[in-house]
Parts: C-alpha cells; sequence; structure tokens
C-alpha cells in the first residue's frame, strides 16, 4: 500500500471501506482504497495503537496515559478529543468488537492493568489480571476479553480474571502475542505464540476449551507477533536462528515458512489484521513499505 514519503505504519484498524494507522511517532493515517494519507491536524506523540467500531468511531493511543477519541469526522485531527487513564498509569495495548474498546496498560509496578472506555472516559476494569506483562488482548462475542502475557492468559468477566488452561507439560513457555480468528461475525481457533527452544505455540478451538500446545519450531527463537487470516488461518513474525524464516504461516494443524513472502525486507516491523487482511509494515533498504495480504 501506498505511505506519505517518510512514514511508516505501526498498527492498522478498519472497518468496511475505511482503514486507520498509526506511525508510532506522531501521525494518524487514514485510507479508502490502496493509499495511506495523513489525518490532516492531527498530533500526539508516541502514538502506538489504534482502534475503529463500526460507526466510525476513532480510538488513538500513545505510550503515555493520553489517548484521542473521535466520534465523527475521523478524517479531521480537530475531531479528536483527548482523554486520560489515571496517572501515572501508561497504555500498551487495544483491543475491541462492535462499540467496545479496552486497553492494556502499565502502571508504575503492574504490568498488566485493563481499561474499558466507557461513557466518554477511560475506566479501569481490573487492577491486575494475573499474566505478568501483558502484550495484548481480545475480545470474545460475549463480552469476555482475553488477556495475554509472559506467563499465560486469562480471561476476564465483570472484572474477575480466570486463568485459561494451557496444556504446557512441564515445558517453559514465554508466550508473547495472541490473534483471534473470525468466522461469520463469530470467533473462529485462536493462537497464542512466543518462545524458548523455538518457534511456540498453543491452538485454541473455536469452541473455547484449553489450548493445545504445538509442537515447537526449532528453526526459529521467539514468535513475537501474530495475526489471523479467517477463522483458521494464522501469520506470526519471528525471531529466526541463522539462516531460519521470519514469516511464519499456519494452515492445515501446521507451521511452516511463508510461501510468495515478500522479498529483500532488511526488517520486520510489525504485523496486523484488519477488514479480512494482514498487513505487514518492513524496511526495504531505508525505505518503509507497508504490504497488504489477502487470502485467494
Amino acid at each position: 500500500m501506498g505511505l506519505p514519503p517518510n512514514v511508516g505504519v505501526f498498527a492498522v484498524a478498519g472497518r468496511p471501506g475505511e482503514l486507520y494507522g498509526v506511525s508510532g511517532a506522531r501521525e494518524l493515517l487514514r485510507a479508502t482504497g490502496d493509499t495511506f494519507t495523513l489525518v490532516p491536524g492531527f498530533d500526539l506523540a508516541d502514538v502506538s495503537d489504534v482502534d475503529v467500531s463500526p460507526t466510525g468511531r476513532v480510538v488513538v493511543i500513545s505510550a503515555s496515559n493520553t489517548s484521542r477519541v473521535c466520534a465523527s469526522g475521523c478524517d479531521q485531527g480537530a475531531n479528536y478529543q483527548t482523554r486520560l487513564t489515571m496517572a501515572p498509569d501508561r497504555f500498551g495495548h487495544l483491543c475491541g468488537r462492535g462499540e467496545q474498546v479496552y486497553a492494556i496498560a502499565y502502571g508504575t509496578s503492574l504490568g498488566d492493568i485493563l481499561y474499558r472506555y466507557e461513557n466518554d472516559r477511560w475506566v479501569r476494569v481490573v487492577n491486575s489480571v494475573g499474566v505478568g506483562s501483558a502484550y495484548g488482548c481480545a475480545v470474545l462475542p460475549d463480552g469476555a476479553v482475553l488477556v495475554v502475557g509472559s506467563q499465560g492468559v486469562v480471561r476476564v468477566t465483570g472484572g474477575a480474571s480466570v486463568e485459561e488452561p494451557i496444556a504446557l507439560d512441564g515445558q517453559a513457555v514465554m508466550w508473547r502475542a495472541m490473534a483471534l480468528g473470525e468466522r461469520d461475525g463469530g470467533v473462529g481457533e485462536a493462537m497464542l505464540v512466543g518462545g524458548i527452544g523455538g518457534y511456540r505455540s498453543a491452538l485454541r478451538a473455536a469452541a473455547g476449551g484449553s489450548w493445545a500446545v504445538l509442537p515447537p519450531v526449532t528453526t526459529g527463537r521467539s514468535l513475537e507477533q501474530v495475526a489471523a487470516f479467517g477463522a483458521d488461518e494464522f501469520l506470526a513474525v519471528g525471531t529466526p536462528q541463522p539462516g531460519g524464516p521470519a514469516l511464519m504461516h499456519f494452515r492445515a494443524g501446521a507451521w511452516a515458512p511463508l510461501t510468495g513472502q515478500p522479498s529483500n525486507l532488511s526488517e520486520l516491523r510489525f504485523l496486523s489484521a484488519a477488514n479480512g487482511a494482514v498487513f505487514l509494515s518492513a524496511l526495504r533498504g531505508n525505505a518503509l513499505v507497508l504490504f497488504r495480504g489477502t487470502r485467494p
């Protein structure tokens, strides 16, 4: 996809016909076709994530306690209002479904705070969900929130956290990211990725239940990011062993190096899913590039 000069994309979210992205610096970008353009008048330091609801509300967070929220006319920066977390909490990641949006935040001594945006403000739901350092979240159709952290996954319902069962059988794993497949408005399979001793992962069936640990892939050290393609297909970015693959593809129950992946990339920066597509940000030489992948 096209990008403005010298501006990359750090995260992407959208609704049908409209995408928003943040640069990781100060910029918010918008696309209704194949090219992202800057949202004029928007300026927020260290923007890190974005969520877009079906009605077009846009929530943008920074790496501080500051967010910007727009209810309409979101192609203009002047329509974004500042909304803060409790000091000294700092935003980490967003997750949403429908008009619901949640945020992972970090405090002075807490690394897994969960916030919910409601009644035009951020409200603390849980002071510590119990996963150590939290890296991401996903909202289920019943309103529960799955939060992944270094110590595992919890399901948060009504302010109460319950640990999700992962059959590790004595194995040590450092979990890093999670993706939730989508099927006709419901959920598909869920994928958990991480590392220690190889590319590590665990799969949760669409019906729920425990997470089944998959065989490690020893050509890599750790999977750092994952995104869903439909209900049961996933892409992941990892830190490879020398000569190993950095982009992995899960399909038909197994991981394999992604075939037909972009060439001559010097650095993979982020992997994200929105509007039925997967987005990969990278460096090619000194140029920032953004790829959009769709299923055939």
